[in-house]
């Protein structure tokens, strides 16, 4: 792993919290077999749900790019460059267009304020379309995200590096488009690490750390605040699709379609999912223990731990991502090219979403 001159000096968040261990079956990733006194439990018979199919609603709509939970509600990105927010509770809606070129979009911040670009260099644009920060100095970037105060932001590359803009002793003022746009206009990142090609997207946990996947299925800790070091959790088969967590468990898909559950202090994974599939998986900082699975035909809500299944729903269309809302509350699973959210607790449906023609749309239970 290589490090930008700066890595010495950067601190941009505190350690990561200590979590307190669960009893549970796991398997040390680095021995790569069980551990003798491990416990491998089967799914129980999953609990009937009031809703029979979700499916996406008719109608046209834009490719969904990004879709992920933010301060202003469900934020849905599209490949044409369109950001549309979904305030569940009042059912407000917006769209912006971020990009009139057809961009992807690639991320946005947890305000829905600003948007990552996927075009080459990788912008940052604002609501109103205006380039904030220009990426020049990224190459081929692989994924990317807004850490939750919305003041710094996490590039990678398929190359395995890692890019940061801003830090976070460098806000110490009140949070202002003004001072952001300031800060950002800059071509250079405050810092970079390099580590092994990477692949799928990145999380980053409450107290800073960040958890990433790479081409190999790899699935490591690393901590800003001790540049040098990370720490590998578990192996996957193949390159990671998607990467989620909680606490002190992760979860994660590979593109080969199979799905892992672990801890991550001590780095481990449950015996369970030796050979458990999935195609999405995504949990929340409140949903302590459980996640949502999406894959062909079916979505489950299923307990980390043991593999359990609480519920499960058939699914119609293809299975595009999946995401949990910071309360635990509700689930956003993408499906073709809408959005169909689920209540958690017992995964009755709410409600879909989708883009078209510049307007976010919703269709309601």
């Amino acid at each position: 792993m290589m490090i930008g001159r700066s890595a010495i000096l950067f601190s941009l968040i505190g350690l990561m919290s200590a979590c307190g261990a669960s009893q549970s079956a796991q398997v040390s990733d680095s021995e790569g077999a069980e551990s003798p006194n491990s416990e491998v439990r089967e799914d129980s018979a999953p609990k009937e749900s009031p809703v029979t199919t979700v499916a996406p609603a008719a109608g046209p709509s834009a490719t969904i790019s990004y879709m992920a939970f933010g301060e202003g509600g469900l934020h849905v990105g599209t490949r044409d460059g369109w950001l549309g927010t979904f305030q569940i509770m009042n059912r407000s809606t917006t769209a912006h267009q971020m990009s009139n070129s057809g961009v992807s979009v690639a991320a946005a911040s947890a305000d829905g304020g600003l948007a990552l670009l996927a075009s080459d260099p990788p912008q940052v644009v604002n609501k109103e379309g205006a380039l904030i920060l220009n990426l020049n100095t990224v190459a081929g970037m692989e994924s990317g995200i807004f850490a939750r105060d919305s003041f710094s932001l996490f590039v990678s590359e398929t190359s395995g590096r890692v890019r940061v803009w801003g830090q976070a002793h460098s806000f110490e003022v009140p949070k202002g488009d003004e001072k952001l746009e300031n800060y950002l206009n800059k071509q250079a990142s405050d810092f970079n690490v390099t580590f092994a090609p990477l692949s799928g997207p990145l999380y980053l946990m409450p107290g800073g750390s960040m958890v990433f996947g790479d081409k190999e299925g790899v699935i490591s800790i690393w901590n800003p605040a001790k540049p040098s070091q990370s720490s590998r959790i578990m192996k996957l088969n193949g390159p990671v699709k998607s990467l989620s967590g909680s606490g002190n468990e992760v979860v994660a898909t590979s593109v080969g379609g199979q799905l892992k559950a672990g801890r991550l202090d001590p780095p481990s994974f449950y015996g369970w999912a030796r050979d458990a599939k999935g195609d999405y998986a995504a949990t929340a900082d409140l949903l302590r223990g459980k996640f949502v699975e999406s894959s062909e035909g079916v979505i489950r809500l299923r307990v980390t731990e043991t593999g359990e299944t609480e519920w499960e729903v058939p699914a119609e269309g293809k299975p595009c991502g999946v995401a949990v809302s910071p309360d635990g509350n509700f689930a956003a699973v993408c499906l073709d090219h809408k959005v169909a959210i689920l209540q958690v607790s017992n995964g009755a449906w709410d409600s879909t979403v989708w883009i078209d023609k510049g307007k976010l749309h919703v269709a309601e239970n």
